[in-house]
C-alpha cells in the first residue's frame, strides 16, 4: 500500500524530521496550505481538492513533479 505523508506548511520541517527519525526519510510528502482549523467548510473543501492533487501527482509520477 503505498503511503504518503500529508502536513500543512508550517508543519513540514517537523514532520521530515519525524519521519527521517521513524526511518521513514523516502516517504513522499505533500505540503498543503495552512491552517485547516477554525475554517469555513468551503475552505476544507479547498485544502482536500489540494491535497487530492498533489497526492495523486505524488502516486502516480513521484515526489517533485
Amino acid at each position: 500500500m503505498p503511503v504518503v505523508l500529508l502536513c500543512t506548511k508550517p508543519f513540514a520541517a517537523l514532520a521530515r524530521a519525524t519521519a527521517f527519525g521513524l526511518g521513514l526519510e523516502q516517504v513522499p510528502m505533500v505540503v498543503i496550505t495552512h491552517p485547516l482549523a477554525g475554517i469555513h467548510d468551503t475552505d476544507v473543501a479547498d485544502r482536500a481538492a489540494e491535497a487530492y492533487e498533489q497526492v495523486m501527482r505524488v502516486l502516480t509520477q513521484g515526489e517533485g513533479a
